[in-house]
């Protein structure tokens, strides 16, 4: 398996732009002859589309292999998501992709929702000094239901190349644009071909005002701490990464002090959820402390100095021996059985409260 961040940034394309007919030299930009691609790609999710929801996908795209894609905050105008790549035959879903995407389909099974058939042209654009910068590519998508063609679009996109800031996605639009692409259209493939509301994601966030109700109040004090927790999940499993533990860790304490605040304005079922979450925020502690002692662990193994250090995770535990540290794992997991729906307690009070 291998990772990619994917910056990018989708435009409509109207029936009379072609991105194989514009010049090479585009305003002190110079992109490659075309290359023309067809794709043969099939889209998963479960029954209720909890991954597009999160604005995530999984695909199988032949010649390629599985792709899931997770989303993660964006400070620009395009879309930031990491590409986890699996290999696999189209039959079988790969078992690392779905304990990946634990925290978005929290147990449920993922099918086959949709079939895209793709000519796709690209071409690679750099700069006068020869960096590269982005690939452009042009996408006519037909959706096919059986044997049968029930919708097609077309569709731009600017993906930027390692190391290129995030402003050249704003130029080349602007570029694109006065050569006759559309409007910016952040709708991901499978949401388009599958007629999806965008507006239906997984936590919505009420918007605040002087007549917000304390229903109001309180999703959007749940939606920052559980998106949080969701997001930083694959990191930790993947990389051990201390700054993803520590947010996942701050993001538990914060929503433990929601339940708190809110509690007295719910009834009694309020409280009993409140106490079924303490077994999911036991195991995100747990997770957290083993996280810390692999860091530590690894510290040591580098030659770090023999002191106290920020992920110190020498202290002796309550028996008072110290902890265990894995030597050999690849990535994150809980003890509980049940941490295979850890978060849907917490999604599903957050989107509906008692």
């Amino acid at each position: 398996m291998h990772d990619h961040l994917e910056r990018e940034l989708k435009l409509d394309a109207p029936a009379d732009f072609s991105l194989a007919r514009l010049p090479e030299q585009l305003d002190g930009y110079i992109a490659s002859a075309p290359r023309l691609q067809r794709l043969h790609t099939f889209y998963y999710d479960t029954r209720d589309r909890r991954l597009s929801r999160w604005g995530c996908s999984l695909r199988y795209r032949f010649g390629e292999g599985w792709t899931l894609k997770l989303s993660v905050p964006s400070g620009g105008s395009g879309l930031a998501r990491v590409e986890h790549v699996f290999p696999g035959d189209a039959q079988t879903v790969p078992a690392a992709a779905l304990d990946l995407a634990t925290p978005y389909v929290r147990g449920e099974p993922v099918a086959h929702v949709a079939e895209l058939r793709t000519v796709r042209a690209s071409r690679d654009v750099r700069s006068a000094n020869d960096n590269a910068l982005a690939q452009i590519v042009e996408d006519d998508v037909r959706v096919v239901t059986g044997r049968q063609v029930s919708d097609r679009f077309r569709q731009v996109e600017i993906e930027l190349a390692d190391g290129a800031g995030d402003s050249v996605l704003d130029a080349l639009a602007a570029m694109l644009r006065k050569r006759g692409a559309g409007r910016p259209n952040p709708i991901p493939k499978d949401v388009r071909a599958l007629g999806r509301d965008p507006s239906d994601v997984a936590i919505p966030r009420p918007q605040l005002d002087r007549g917000a109700s304390i229903l109001d109040v309180a999703k959007a004090s749940f939606s920052h701490a559980v998106e949080r927790i969701v997001r930083n999940d694959a990191a930790i499993r993947l990389r051990h990464d201390s700054e993803a533990v520590h947010k996942a860790r701050t993001s538990v304490r914060r929503l433990r002090s929601v339940l708190r605040t809110f509690e007295p304005a719910f009834e009694t079922a309020y409280a009993r959820a409140r106490r079924a979450l303490a077994v999911a925020w036991r195991c995100l502690g747990r997770c957290a402390r083993r996280q810390r002692a692999a860091g530590a662990y690894r510290l040591r193994r580098a030659g770090a100095p023999s002191g106290r250090c920020e992920v110190d995770a020498g202290r002796p535990n309550r028996s008072g021996s110290r902890a265990r540290l894995p030597t050999n794992a690849s990535y994150t997991r809980c003890d509980n059985p049940s941490t295979s729906s850890c978060s849907t307690p917490s999604s599903s009070l957050q989107s509906d409260p008692p």
